[in-house]
């Protein structure tokens, strides 16, 4: 019989005889809205544990010493920790960005974990064919510097967008996601942190928006 394991503020997932893969997720209202860990965690059917510390509006920098997102590090063993911080369009905000994702990824690393750093999208408020550009090269230099796990949602709404410009990855405030914007960054979470390809993972999607978000999420895949 199947053990339910309990992450405190999170989730149960089924645990039998092969441990889970188990993930703290630290970012702000982004990785909070629809809870994303969640959605994560669903596609995995039992085979995730995670915990989440993501209250609004904070940076990498704020969770060093404000949230409690060190004391949850201490409270591993965790297999990976998601780092999300806000667009980061600015040059100083990409410099924030990548210093304290560098300082995350060596205390992740002292605790015998993968840093993994997840990228987002800017506000559609402040013009996407402007920002979005700096976004992805901010996120994509800080994992560099990092060397953390890379996941590129933002480019997979890039790549959605590419096969329907109509697509509602939004929420109704133009920044948050909506349900379908943080099922393809779930996909794409999942299919990095497990290895799975996204075309062998079942999507609760009609088929042809299930297809679409797999190819999104496995070309903004291959290019990482």
């Amino acid at each position: 019989m199947a053990v339910l394991l309990l992450l405190a503020g999170s989730s149960a997932v089924a645990r039998g005889d092969a441990q889970p893969l188990r993930v703290l997720f630290v970012g702000n209202s982004l990785t909070a809205a629809n809870d994303l860990p969640a959605v994560v965690a669903s596609l995995g059917h039992g085979s995730i544990a995670y915990r989440t510390v993501a209250p609004g509006g904070v940076s990498l920098e704020d969770h060093w010493t404000l949230t409690g997102a060190r004391e949850a590090l201490d409270d591993g063993p965790w297999d990976y920790v998601v780092l999300q911080q806000g667009p980061s369009t600015l040059p100083e905000s990409a410099d924030n960005l990548k210093e304290w994702a560098v300082r995350w990824a060596d205390a992740i690393r002292a605790h015998e974990a993968t840093p993994a750093l997840y990228e987002v999208w800017p506000d559609s408020a402040v013009g996407v064919r402007w920002s979005f550009p700096r976004t992805v090269y901010s996120y994509r230099q800080a994992a560099k510097a990092a060397h953390a796990t890379f996941l590129p949602a933002g480019e997979a709404w890039q790549s959605a967008w590419r096969r329907n410009p109509r697509l509602g990855l939004y929420g109704p405030d133009g920044f948050h996601p909506s349900r379908l914007g943080t099922a393809l960054a779930a996909l794409v979470i999942y299919s990095r942190l497990t290895h799975t390809p996204p075309a062998r993972v079942a999507l609760p999607y009609p088929a042809k928006t299930a297809k679409l978000l797999r190819a999104a999420a496995g070309e903004a895949l291959a290019r990482t």
